[in-house]
């Protein structure tokens, strides 16, 4: 059995924020499993974890980003270098996951259109309109970061060359620029779809990439503060986390199911904004070797493998297929505990043997 490897660097905290993001994606993609008497206590403890992985990617990207230009230069030769060890980390089990898949469904004779297939491997299928649902539905958030990674560093560069502003100034100036625009996209296709049911609210309003690109911004922000002004960063990161759960709770709680303007527009602004609230007392929190730590590290490595494979993977092309309804009682107990089991036996799989390689690979990579 492959070993996993615990660092005594890691950063607790992130790894806790990661984990519960993934096990509240989890948790929500394993309600389509139970009937809906059980799922509907289920579903209030369910948080959008998306967001969460949104907003964190932002800062832990933002922050690699900052470190790697902020007392150097910032050209096309070291750009490409930015993107590939990104592509060397993203990529790879993204694609291993999406080719068995198109494969799977053209055996199975239900294999997508041409052009849908080509848009899930150039990340085009939700640029500025819904992806379609029935094939990898997951895959929205995964083109909403691979464009950020394309399109925010690519601004940076123009706006530096073009105007001879400084590397500090253009990203946070960028950060802001793009969270107005893209909140003024919202509104404007809020104004224009008005929203009538949770389907047109989510694949128009929250799956799209430019009506998301703003959570991660939030995270981005979060980095400019940490590496620009950390003495402000580490002022009363207690007050500060209560305030960002309280932007989160509200969000998810007190603002109703209707799909008005706030739910429509401003509630992926509060929720983002509560995340990044969280992040400064988070980052004190660091790894320490026990039990649960491990267990909350574990579940942070193999999150990305778990996002790729719990929907269309495990469940949709795996236990659906399955008919455990001749077991009275607890058939559909057995079916959701092998979704949990195969879930994370199979995540670790993939991250031991297509994501650890290639972030080797990436670490022996020139800085």
């Amino acid at each position: 059995m492959l070993k996993t490897d615990f660092s005594g660097n890691r950063v607790l905290g992130f790894d806790l924020l990661r984990s519960f993001a993934i096990l509240c994606v989890v948790l929500d993609h394993g309600n389509r499993l139970l009937p809906d008497y059980v799922a509907r206590y289920l579903r209030p403890l369910v948080f959008d974890g998306v967001t969460f992985f949104f907003v964190l990617s932002g800062f832990l990207i933002g922050s690699i980003f900052i470190k790697s230009f902020a007392e150097g230069s910032l050209n096309k030769k070291n750009l490409f270098s930015f993107w590939l060890k990104r592509w060397l980390r993203t990529l790879p089990a993204y694609l291993v996951v999406l080719s068995a898949l198109v494969v799977l469904s053209f055996v199975n004779g239900k294999g997508p259109g041409a052009g849908s297939i080509i848009r899930l491997y150039t990340f085009t299928q939700n640029l500025y309109y819904p992806q379609p649902v029935t094939f990898f539905p997951e895959a929205w958030s995964l083109s909403v970061e691979e464009w950020f990674y394309l399109l925010f560093p690519v601004s940076i560069f123009f706006l530096i060359n073009a105007t001879k502003l400084s590397f500090r100034y253009s990203l946070v100036l960028i950060a802001m620029l793009v969270i107005v625009l893209i909140t003024i996209n919202r509104i404007s296709l809020y104004s224009y779809l008005q929203p009538l049911t949770i389907d047109e609210w989510d694949t128009h309003l929250r799956k799209e990439v430019f009506t998301r690109l703003d959570s991660i911004m939030f995270g981005v922000i979060a980095a400019y503060i940490r590496y620009y002004h950390p003495g402000f960063w580490r002022l009363k990161v207690f007050i500060s986390f209560l305030a960002g759960l309280t932007f989160i709770f509200f969000t998810r709680y007190a603002t109703g199911n209707d799909f008005g303007l706030f739910n429509s527009v401003f509630s992926f602004t509060a929720s983002s904004f509560g995340v990044m609230l969280l992040l400064p007392l988070l980052e004190t929190v660091r790894y320490s070797d026990t039990k649960l730590n491990k267990a909350i590290t574990f579940i942070a490595l193999i999150s990305y493998s778990m996002y790729l494979l719990n929907l269309s993977v495990i469940q949709i092309a795996f236990l659906e297929k399955i008919d455990l309804t001749f077991i009275p009682k607890i058939g559909v107990l057995l079916k959701y505990v092998l979704y949990w089991f195969l879930t994370i036996f199979l995540s670790y799989a993939l991250y031991s043997f297509v994501e650890l390689p290639f972030m080797r690979l990436r670490n022996k990579l020139p800085k």
